[in-house]
């Protein structure tokens, strides 16, 4: 997988209160962020994790029933949503 970038930073909107749930339990409150403002004009309460959180995330999703968006920051831009490669 090398679309990760040392530079970005790495968010997870849960869409579900379940994937809300478990990212609680697995990630610091310090992790979570309110009205993240993205790339589409809105403004979101995301989850920023480290590229290799996504990547184990990815390889699991389906068999934990998490449901959720990604969105990447590159440098100065806004958080823009990035789609799960099946």
């Amino acid at each position: 997988m090398n679309h990760f970038n040392r530079q970005d930073l790495w968010f997870l909107e849960p869409l579900d209160e379940r994937t809300k749930a478990v990212l609680a339990s697995k990630l610091s409150q310090e992790n979570f962020s309110r009205q993240i403002e993205c790339a589409d004009g809105l403004k979101r309460d995301l989850w920023q994790v480290s590229n290799l959180f996504i990547i184990n995330l990815q390889e699991n999703w389906r068999a934990f029933g998490l449901h959720f968006n990604i969105y990447v920051k590159h440098k100065d831009r806004l958080a823009a949503r990035w789609e799960i490669a099946d």
